[in-house]
């Protein structure tokens, strides 16, 4: 794998990071709908139900959402593991802190006590080879 290729896949996290959230909020909307004793009908079709089959349907859609969000925390998990197999500590902070983290460059270069170009321009292509060579 190129490290071009190793970027793409450790993005897949911090994508990953934002379904999660967007699931969870479609989730919650869900139940509030499901809930709410004044719901309209036409709001109770956003989760697929009217009248008394609407708890029902929310339950089936909760555990739709619940499975997607299973499958995303799954590829997190995935990343993490690989990036702890990174021989280079230095490295592995640096790929936790902005791919796992959602830490920005400027703050994944404070913790590190490193300038930022030399974590954009040094290190970071150094840690995707390092990353490259284990996926």
């Amino acid at each position: 794998m190129t490290a071009k290729e190793a970027k793409e896949y450790l993005l897949c996290v911090r994508r990953a990071k934002y379904e999660v959230q967007r699931y969870q909020a479609l989730k919650q909307k869900a139940k509030d709908l499901a809930c709410s004793s004044t719901s309209r009908p036409d709001k109770l079709a956003v989760i697929g139900g009217k009248g008394g089959d609407v708890l029902a349907n929310y339950v089936e859609y909760a555990e739709t959402l619940d499975e997607k969000i299973s499958n995303l925390y799954s590829i997190q998990n995935k990343v993490t593991c690989m990036i702890a197999r990174v021989p280079d500590s230095r490295y592995r902070e640096l790929l936790l802190g902005y791919y796992v983290e959602e830490l920005t460059w400027e703050e994944v270069a404070v913790a590190m006590h490193y300038s930022y170009s030399q974590v954009v321009q040094e290190l970071h292509p150094r840690a995707l080879e390092a990353i490259s060579k284990i996926l």
